[in-house]
């Protein structure tokens, strides 16, 4: 069976129309529910910004103090571009970036099958066509959640990277950083990317050029943005210390916020700060140990990245696992799959009811919704020890595949 990028588009396009029109409801439920929407992606909150600056101006301008409130934590560009829109096209929006996204993972398999023989067994629509078709990808445009622009220009940045066009992928790098700011980690496994195969004497080079472009990028957005703010840095508070400080102790699908919640208030900036490095400390080693693998390094960073931020929602993980399927060659050597898939499905299911019984009828306490939490952090562990598995048993066979051979994991 052949796909082609409009069949793709087609079905991605009709299933979130339907779910648009025949449940319209929906997308407000879901932006209320903690699966799906956090503080920092919230679409109501980006929604109350919009309103209030299309009422004041032509431009959103902040004199009146909204980033004060607490309750907006969305970059002035994005606010700014969302403005120039009317809100009853919002829907529409997002689901022509959900296309987009489709359509960046059907030229992505493209090219690693054109550059690689590493997935001359996976159909290029594979990848397209789960995200299309996953659940947890609809229901995530539908909540209106502000993630999928961070994954759209996530996708954009891996493939401009395989294609070696260093200030396009320093843009995309800069931009997802300028979203969600743990994005930008991924400079570290783009840069192995960009230097797949490269000739030593340009590697160095290379990577100076992403890093300098990337600051400049940066710079330039984050200048701009307090342009567009009214002279003001108040932005950088709302929108990144609130991410490294984990301010809005909520709960959410993550690890973090349990903790803070039963901590004493003595410790808890130092365990933040012991978070905050937990994340960062493993995204340097896993580019080093598997620099000759950058794609494989990539995906299992990004997941490991959305593992252990302090806010995840759903639609990270729908996004994460379409990935996932570039590990189909080696899906001989993980031993767990099953169980993970099994788990996080379990996770899932139960999400919404221990939530219910905690918040919603008193029946229930924190423990039980943080139990589901930690249920879908086993399941994602799970997942990602066995994809480091399968990218050290390929280094082992010499990037010859034989599942035969049974070795213990030591």
């Amino acid at each position: 069976m052949t796909l082609n990028s409009v069949t793709i588009s087609a079905i991605c396009i009709s299933l979130r129309l339907l779910g648009l029109w025949i449940f319209p409801s929906l997308g407000g439920i879901l932006d209320k529910s903690v699966e799906f929407s956090t503080p920092v992606t919230s679409y109501r909150s980006m929604k109350e910004a919009v309103v209030l600056g299309s009422g004041s101006s032509s431009t959103i301008t902040f004199n009146n103090g909204y980033y004060d409130g607490g309750v907006v934590h969305h970059p002035p560009l994005l606010l700014q571009a969302m403005q120039g829109i009317p809100i009853q096209y919002h829907d529409y929006l997002f689901i022509l970036f959900d296309c987009l996204i489709l359509l960046q993972f059907l030229k992505l398999t493209e090219k690693v099958k054109k550059n690689t023989n590493l997935l001359d067994k996976v159909p290029t629509w594979l990848p397209s066509l789960v995200y299309a078709i996953n659940p947890l990808s609809i229901m995530s445009c539908l909540s209106k959640s502000s993630v999928i622009f961070t994954n759209w220009c996530i996708i954009n940045s891996l493939v401009q990277a395989i294609d070696g066009t260093i200030p396009m992928v320093s843009l995309f790098v800069a931009l997802s950083g300028y979203l969600s700011l743990y994005p930008i980690l991924l400079i570290f496994p783009i840069i192995s990317i960009v230097n797949f195969n490269k000739p030593n004497a340009q590697k160095y080079n290379n990577a100076i050029r992403v890093f300098l472009y990337t600051i400049y990028y940066c710079g330039f957005l984050l200048f701009v943005s307090f342009k567009i703010n009214g002279n003001s840095w108040n932005f950088l508070q709302a929108n990144y210390m609130v991410l490294l400080n984990f301010e809005i102790v909520t709960p959410n699908l993550g690890i973090w916020w349990y903790f803070f919640v039963e901590m004493f208030t003595e410790f808890i900036p130092f365990f933040k700060g012991v978070y905050g490095l937990f994340l960062f400390s493993f995204v340097v080693p896993f580019t080093i140990r598997f620099y000759n693998q950058p794609l494989y390094s990539f995906i299992t960073i990004l997941g490991w990245i959305i593992l252990t931020k302090p806010y995840p929602v759903l639609g990270d993980y729908g996004f994460w696992f379409s990935f996932i399927l570039y590990f189909i060659p080696l899906a001989g050597y993980m031993r767990y799959k099953v169980f993970a898939m099994l788990l996080f499905i379990h996770g899932i299911m139960l999400s919404p009811i221990f939530y219910h019984l905690w918040i919603g009828s008193g029946s229930g306490n924190s423990n039980f919704f943080y139990a589901v939490s930690l249920v879908n952090a086993l399941a994602v562990g799970t997942i990602l020890s066995d994809l480091v598995w399968g990218m050290l048993r390929r280094e082992y066979d010499h990037d010859e595949p034989n599942f035969d051979i049974k070795l213990a994991q030591v």
